[in-house]
């Protein structure tokens, strides 16, 4: 998200060079790099390629993780056909106190008769924590939900994302997740990292992206009312190229370079 620290830039340049195969999943990266995919003096053969978690669907395919799901909704104790997908990160509060923001999860939840699920996707940011006193906070508030804040494995995760009603959340990989299984989500971008402007242009969805935790929520009937939506076609050959080159240039073998 930043540009190459000075003392760096001649070891990356000469690392650039040297490489087979290079790809980043937006322009922005490109841009913090100093390199340009579109000619120039400091050009090279850059790729820019969507985020290939969003082809998680082939290695387990929605149907296959069904049974996850089930079984995970039955430990949680919420009902498999309401499920809302919420992931918070500290910093997307912005300072919003987590009683407060619950209220207004809960006054959505009740109104869109979902019940919401906290996913603890990153323990690193305190997820786990934050998804633990959310469930409190609206247990607190009479409304019903739970914290997946100890998944038993990657499936439960991307269970829950690829079988809830909808997803909102500050994780750009939850809502990779939650786009690649065709979930209707909204992505609260805050910090507004160039990476998610990056993801919402190659899904052709800017709409899906928003600046705090009330366009997401303010969002969610939209979301819910357009349903499940499919990934654009050239998406699925992008990530088809992207594997055949990485494949042809491990084959290869090394270079003088």
């Amino acid at each position: 998200p930043h540009p190459i620290r000075p003392g760096a830039r001649a070891l990356a340049a000469r690392a650039f060079a040297a490489a087979d195969y290079m790809s980043l999943r937006d322009a922005g990266s490109a841009r913090m790099i100093g390199l340009s995919p579109d000619g120039g003096e400091r050009a090279v053969d850059l790729h820019v390629v969507p985020d290939p978690v969003l082809g998680i669907d082939r290695l387990w395919p929605a149907a296959t993780l069904r049974p996850d799901y089930e079984r995970l909704c039955a430990r949680l104790g919420v009902p498999a056909d309401r499920v809302l997908a919420i992931h918070v990160r500290g910093r997307s509060l912005a300072g919003q106190p987590i009683p407060e923001f619950a209220g207004e999860l809960a006054e959505t939840c009740r109104a869109l008769d979902l019940v919401p699920v906290m996913i603890g996707l990153g323990s690193a940011h305190s997820d786990d924590r934050i998804a633990r006193e959310l469930a409190a906070a609206l247990d607190a508030r009479g409304c019903p939900g739970a914290a997946l804040d100890r998944p038993e494995g990657l499936r439960d995760i991307a269970a829950l994302l690829a079988h809830a009603r909808a997803y909102a959340g500050s994780s750009l990989h939850g809502y990779i997740t939650a786009a690649a299984y065709g979930v209707p989500g909204r992505l609260v971008a805050r910090p507004a990292y160039r990476k998610f402007d990056g993801l919402v242009g190659h899904l052709d969805r800017p709409g899906d992206k928003v600046a705090d935790w009330a366009g997401a929520l303010a969002g969610l009937p939209a979301a819910l009312a357009d349903g499940r939506t499919a990934l654009p076609v050239g998406i699925g050959a992008a990530l088809d190229r992207h594997w055949d080159q990485m494949a042809d240039s491990l084959s290869a073998g090394p270079a003088p370079g």
